[in-house]
């Protein structure tokens, strides 16, 4: 006989058999039960009226043992951005002591470190809800169904989810870290191509409850530029039926993101972050990047070899291109955190870049620029002058080289005018509203982050208040700190 579930539930044999086609219609219990479990300390209960999907999982069953189990979901409203739903045991989400997404019973796992720093520092988003848990532990199994923009299928398969992120994972909406076999989906557009083995499905950020875009945005503004950028496509997601709102799929920049990008193994990449600490790779090279940091700060400025003794060890127009970029979106959860730098350590390859064996620069979470921690006349260069982290040495180092300086300025001053001009940076947010408005509405009415749709609405011009400013605040900070010679 066949059984069926349509809760995310894995069928057994005592669950309802299936005699004929079953209605496809939402199960409206199960639905409004997980929707309206807290999911942080300033969670709020959603507005009803949202929509749901029909999720089934069916197995056929003989004298109790039952064989493989297949499930599928059916979209019953329609949606412009694509669509992507996952199946998973509702305990695997909500359990009280196994789930990744609620509250739970967190708080009582005394042996955790964030249980024991919580009545040291306890912001409500530090609150040891299960959600602050970490690693492979805390990992689940799920389903995924990818569905285009007309509820086309266009994928399904087993994923791995746990929650990803930092202060961020105490936000009602959290955001989840996708683990994925091998597929030929252009999951992030066709632009970034296949392959991807980890995605995150991101929640705003720290921008959440505010324009929902501005890290998205950011990355989109410079993906020509000569650093790495994260892709981005905004997608509706579903979780065993219950409408979870709009995330953002996003590229995970590591080293088998790096390997996918440009080849060879992943092992023979090394990722460092933020102070100096090893993200992916081999520890050795922590020593190598501070060994160029005293390089650049020791060595005569003046002489003729000090740009190509540079250029030896890392890709110096990139490197400027990334600080000017951070410096003109107006990043300020930065440079001592949300900085990444690589390097092959390979073979280096005959053919140059980008498996050439020197330092480059990738762009981390910039959920803080755009004006969301500081005004549009935020002096960016001072805050990096004022900085004693790893990038900033080495940034000041450099520009202790005449030529160095004077190109440093020449980059900003071209993108001021091209890639982040105003036009450029006003587009980007038109494009970037303009694809999460359709489904803005039933967002708000999910989290109620935003607040509401005119809230949305009045933080997105802010950000276009930002864009249109912000040129002529930098180019007069850029004459005052690398004057034209």
């Amino acid at each position: 006989m066949i059984h069926a579930t349509t809760d995310g539930r894995t069928p057994t044999a005592i669950d309802r058999v299936v005699h004929g086609p079953l209605p496809v219609r939402a199960d409206r219990h199960a639905v409004e039960r997980l929707m309206r479990i807290p999911t942080s300390v300033q969670w709020r209960p959603p507005i009803p009226g949202l929509p749901a999907a029909f999720t089934v999982r069916a197995t056929a069953c003989v004298e109790g043992a039952c064989g493989p189990v297949t499930g599928r979901t059916v979209l019953l409203h329609e949606h412009v951005l694509p669509v992507l739903a996952l199946t998973a045991e509702p305990g695997a989400f909500f359990d009280p002591d196994t789930g990744i997404y609620g509250l739970g019973h967190g708080i009582f796992r005394t042996d955790e470190e964030v249980v024991q720093r919580f009545p040291r520092d306890h912001r409500w988003w530090k609150y040891p809800g299960n959600f602050q848990f970490r690693g492979r532990a805390w990992e689940r199994s799920a389903q995924a169904e990818l569905f285009d923009g007309r509820g086309t299928p266009i994928w399904s398969g087993p994923v791995k989810l746990r929650i990803n992120g930092n202060n961020t994972r105490g936000f009602p909406q959290h955001a989840l870290r996708m683990r994925l076999p091998q597929t030929s989906v252009a999951w992030c557009g066709e632009a970034r191509g296949i392959g991807h083995r980890v995605l995150v499905l991101r929640a705003g950020g720290n921008d959440q409850a505010d324009s929902f875009l501005r890290d998205v945005v950011q990355h989109r503004l410079c993906s020509a530029l000569p650093f790495h950028t994260s892709g981005a496509r905004a997608v509706v997601v579903y979780l065993n039926g219950a409408y979870w709102g709009l995330h953002h799929l996003r590229e995970r920049i590591d080293a088998r993101e790096l390997a996918r990008r440009h080849g060879g193994d992943a092992d023979a990449y090394t990722v460092l972050e933020d102070r100096l600490l090893l993200y992916d790779g081999d520890q050795a090279e922590v020593k190598r990047f501070e060994r160029m940091i005293t390089m650049a700060e020791r060595w005569d400025p003046n002489g003729r070899s000090y740009a190509d003794s540079l250029e030896r060890r890392m890709d110096v127009d990139g490197f400027l291109s990334y600080m000017a970029a951070q410096i003109i979106l107006g990043n300020l959860d930065w440079p001592g955190q949300n900085v990444k730098y690589w390097r092959w350590t390979g073979p280096a390859d005959t053919l140059g870049a980008p498996r050439d064996g020197r330092w480059r620069f990738m762009m981390g979470d910039s959920d803080m620029g755009l004006g969301y921690a500081g005004p549009v006349t935020t002096d960016v260069f001072l805050h990096v002058e004022r900085h004693q982290g790893p990038v900033a040495q080495l940034y000041k180092a450099i520009l202790r080289s005449p030529a160095i300086r004077q190109r440093s300025r020449t980059i900003v001053l071209d993108m001021l005018q091209g890639d982040l001009s105003d036009r450029a940076m006003v587009a980007a947010i038109d494009a970037g509203a303009a694809e999460l408005a359709p489904e803005m509405t039933q967002h708000v009415a999910r989290w109620r982050r935003p607040s509401s749709v005119s809230e949305w609405t009045r933080k997105v011009e802010e950000l276009r208040s930002f864009a249109r400013l912000r040129g002529e605040v930098v180019r007069t900070q850029l004459d005052r700190h690398l004057p034209a010679h």
